[in-house]
């Protein structure tokens, strides 16, 4: 299944490197029961339909693998101090015991 995933991903960059960045301002309609549910530039239905979707599976998955007790993949790095479950390492941050929240500069 990665596999599969990793080359559908190769393809869709692909595909995405090719279109022509004034092209992204072009209207995109989704009719369904003649109705139209979506009626937006191409860049909006990328961003709001596509990325923000897929982001939300994402987190969906990382509720279910909390659940399970497993690890979360790093999605935007790692996990700064936290377990698996998202708590903070009172190994990395021993304040942590005493309930005081440690905050990090970006």
């Amino acid at each position: 299944m990665l596999e599969t995933f990793d080359q559908q991903v190769a393809e869709a960059k692909a595909v995405l490197a090719g279109i022509a960045p004034e092209k992204w301002n072009d209207n995109w309609k989704f009719v369904a029961g003649g109705q139209a549910w979506i009626n937006e530039s191409k860049y909006e239905v990328w961003r709001n339909w596509v990325l923000n979707h897929q982001i939300h599976h994402r987190a969906q998955l990382g509720v279910y693998l909390r659940l399970l007790n497993k690890p979360i993949p790093g999605m935007y790095g790692p996990l700064g101090g936290r377990d698996v479950r998202g708590h903070i390492s009172v190994d990395k941050y021993p304040r942590a015991k005493l309930g005081i929240l440690v905050c990090e500069p970006l």
